[in-house]
């Protein structure tokens, strides 16, 4: 977007005091002199339009709040997010949400603050020190909640915090309960995200086009394609040049005696092998492959 020099405020906090007293009358939007900080309408943005610092909402009764970003991707951001909750005008609300351009979802919202709040009380219940102070910051969540609920018409309201050691017992009870579903689904994605690579895998080694994505982070593996062998970080090499590298690694993982290149140099396609370990694992360059993967891919090419 261009700005014309009427639109460009200066200072960051100047930016947000522009934005803040949201004089449609004088502009639509404007930016800071280094454009990191920059707003369009009700909305406030730092660095990139896909990330919303803060947006003025209305609600049925025509009463205005800000919803500000709860999350912060940079140090940098976090100091604009502050500077634009200063620069907000004393008796407009401002509630912390997750996303200021989504209108929040009555449900979803519910959810996600009780899900903050047992944070927070677990965090009390837990504290050796500051203990009153974490105590506040539950009871401040459930006031900031309840009000954001009242300003949007919703019927739900959050529970203040009784301290009891009724209360206590039920929040850690809650917790462990919660602890244990969380262990459960990260247990099931992990299992079903090894059963998906070793899929994938399996898929790479036949040849298949699978992406490189996960395979990157694996030790190096090797497959046959045609007359070349090619491995999982895609350099390829002829299929003769590692049939006679072959014998060189079986003797070194026999003998248990590593070799290294120190004038005489063993090539292989365009690459040169610059070291073979007493276990057999060949370094070439960039790559480290394992005995047993070399063996396996001996086996393919017959050699064993």
């Amino acid at each position: 977007m261009t700005y014309h020099q009427k639109e460009v405020f200066g200072t960051h906090a100047q930016t947000a005091h522009v934005w803040a007293q949201q004089n449609h009358n004088e502009t639509h939007h404007g930016r800071s002199s280094d454009g990191r900080v920059f707003f369009a309408r009700t909305s406030i943005f730092s660095y990139r339009s896909t990330w919303t610092i803060a947006r003025f909402v209305t609600n049925k009764r025509g009463e205005r709040a800000v919803l500000l970003n709860e999350d912060n991707y940079s140090i940098s951001t976090a100091k604009h997010t502050t500077l634009t909750r200063r620069a907000i005008p004393d008796g407009i609300p401002v509630f912390t949400v997750p996303n200021p351009e989504r209108t929040p979802d009555s449900g979803e919202t519910k959810a996600h603050l009780t899900k903050k709040l047992d944070a927070f009380v677990l965090s009390a219940i837990r504290a050796r020190a500051n203990k009153e102070w974490r105590m506040r910051d539950a009871e401040r969540l459930v006031e900031s909640a309840n009000a954001l609920a009242k300003f949007f018409g919703w019927r739900w309201r959050l529970k203040k915090p009784e301290w009891t050691p009724e209360f206590i017992a039920d929040a850690k009870t809650r917790s462990e309960r919660e602890a244990t579903k969380h262990k459960a689904a990260k247990k099931l994605a992990e299992a079903r995200a090894a059963k998906e690579m070793a899929e994938r895998i399996e898929a790479w080694r036949n040849g298949e086009h699978v992406t490189y994505w996960g395979i990157w982070n694996k030790p190096i593996m090797l497959r046959r394609k045609g007359n070349k062998i090619e491995t999982s970080q895609g350099k390829v090499v002829p299929v003769e040049h590692a049939k006679r590298l072959w014998p060189a690694v079986k003797r070194c993982h026999d003998k248990a005696a590593a070799w290294q290149a120190n004038g005489h140099t063993l090539a292989v396609g365009h690459f040169r092998v610059d070291q073979i370990d007493a276990d057999g694992t060949l370094h070439a360059g960039c790559h480290t492959i394992r005995f047993d993967e070399l063996e396996r891919m001996a086996r393919v090419l017959g050699l064993v």
